[in-house]
């Protein structure tokens, strides 16, 4: 009996890991979003130029912060993808009666 519940608990976690990589999957193929159409490039002095300092922050652009955000949800599929690794060779060593 133990052993089934070995193999439940590692089939639950690659559900949940499943589940969270759909999600992260389907935020990246919407048909319009950062991820699928180019944002254009602003200039923050043009944007000062055309809006006023008081309107446009110092702080990074948007296109940065895009970017970032993008790289953020890369870096999250690929821990999920590893985690999926991971729980799969515990899935295999369960198999061949190797729990460590």
């Amino acid at each position: 009996m133990k052993g089934n519940e070995v193999v439940n608990d590692v089939l639950e976690k690659l559900q949940e890991i499943n589940n969270n990589l759909m999600e992260a999957i389907k935020t990246t193929e919407s048909e319009f979003s950062t991820a699928t159409v180019d944002l254009p490039s602003f200039d923050n002095v043009d944007m000062e130029l055309l809006l006023g300092k008081d309107e446009c922050p110092q702080s990074e652009s948007m296109l940065t912060k895009v970017a970032n955000s993008m790289k953020a949800q890369k870096e999250r599929v690929a821990q999920l993808l590893a985690e999926a690794d991971i729980m799969l060779l515990e899935y295999d060593h369960i198999k061949k009666g190797t729990i460590a």
